[in-house]
Formats: C-alpha cells, structure tokens, sequence
C-alpha cells in the first residue's frame, strides 16, 4: 500500500491567505483606468448635450424669424387691403355701378334723450312718425332707407291684423 499515498492537507500559513486576498482586489491602475474613462464618457455626453441644447436653440431662432416676417407679409396684406377698400377709392367704382350718394336722412330725436314709458305712444305709432317725418324730408326718388322703411310697414301691417 506504499504505491499510493494519498495527500496530505498542510496547514497555511497567515501570509499565504493574505496573499490570495490582496490578489483579488482590483489593482490601484484598474481604479485609475475605470475612473478617466468614465470622466471621458460623461464629457462626452455633456458636449452632445450642449450641442443638441444648440441645434435646438438655433432652430427655435430660425422659426421666429420665420413667423415674424410671416407676421410682417400680412401686416402688408392688411395694409394693401386697407387702401383698397377705402372710400376714395371705392366712391370712383360705385358711381361706375351706377350708384349715387344720397342725401343723408336725420331721424328726430327729442331734448331730453328719452321719451317716458307711459307717454301712450306706441312703438307702432312712433314708427309711423318716424317714416312719415322720413318721407317729407326724403327726395322725390326713393332712398333704400324709404325702401326699408315701406318694407317694415308693410311688414308690421301683415303682422298686427290677426
């Protein structure tokens, strides 16, 4: 039984157990490493953040710029629109047409400013003052105000008989 010898467990010594402890621990240039890469990673991504916060920036600037001359283009519409619809240049093209200024109608309007409630007067019979007052002032051709206010009267003459 000499032939086969089985091995026998030695007993370490403390330097030994110490030494595969320190050989497990990452080694002071591995931290160092670890530690500027990620310096370099975090700057990196700083500097692709400012230039997006740039990129954006910029184009917010070229969109205001854009809708303030957009703003400014209808200014100038509003303006040309102005100017073309002006009475100068629309009294030429409505005489033209065949349209005539007419002369203006003044509507009686008492000193006090309002009539009292209980006055009897009603509003029916106010119009009725107040065309026929139109109709003694007006020209001997019909006005369109003369036009509208025949057109109430008959209006009001269908509506009160039942």
């Amino acid at each position: 039984m000499a032939s086969h010898s089985l091995p026998i467990p030695l007993p370490r010594t403390r330097g030994q157990s110490r030494e595969r402890v320190v050989a497990r621990q990452p080694s002071v240039q591995v931290l160092i490493a670890v530690s500027v890469a990620l310096l370099i990673l975090f700057s990196w991504l700083r500097m692709i953040l400012a230039l997006e916060i740039a990129s954006t920036g910029r184009k917010i600037q070229l969109k205001t710029e854009e809708l303030e001359r957009i703003e400014r283009d209808n200014d100038k519409v509003r303006l040309q629109i102005a100017g073309a619809l002006s009475p100068e240049r629309l009294a030429p093209l409505a005489e033209e047409m065949g349209f005539q200024p007419q002369k203006p109608v003044y509507v009686p309007w008492s000193e006090s400013g309002a009539e009292p409630a209980n006055s009897g007067i009603t509003d029916q019979d106010r119009l009725q003052l107040l065309l026929q007052d139109g109709a003694s002032t007006a020209s001997e051709e019909p006005s369109l105000l003369d036009v509208a206010a025949d057109e109430i009267e008959i209006l009001l003459e269908t509506t009160a008989t039942p």
